[in-house]
């Protein structure tokens, strides 16, 4: 993704981790979290891994991958004694609709010269 500044309304857009944008904004959106729990978890990933990856607190990410496993977006994979998650094809079609909403989004935005 490319960098695009608009001095008319001081937004930075930049590609970080994980190709998912951010406009100088100090928290996360739970859509935003969310896509990137899914692409961590594209190919089997435990806890730690995904814990590490979006730097958050375990509490927090218990209680997304326990909504995201409710809804399907998450499968759990038991391997041994360790639990690792996977991205279901409906959260690949969530990070489908999620991206093709934000290149929808930032087309509209207009970069000064």
């Amino acid at each position: 993704m490319e960098t695009v500044l608009n001095k008319k309304y001081s937004l930075i857009y930049r590609a970080v981790t994980f190709n998912t944008p951010i406009f100088d904004k100090r928290y996360r959106s739970s859509f935003e979290i969310v896509a990137l729990i899914l692409e961590t978890a594209n190919e089997r990933a435990n806890l730690f891994t995904i814990a590490k990856r979006l730097k958050t607190s375990y509490i927090q990410l218990r209680r997304y991958l326990n909504y995201l496993t409710r809804i399907g977006l998450i499968d759990v994979v038991c391997s041994g004694k360790q639990i690792l998650y996977k991205t279901s094809e409906k959260g690949f079609e969530f990070l489908r609709l999620y991206y093709n909403l934000l290149k929808i989004l930032y087309s509209t935005i207009e970069v000064a010269p």
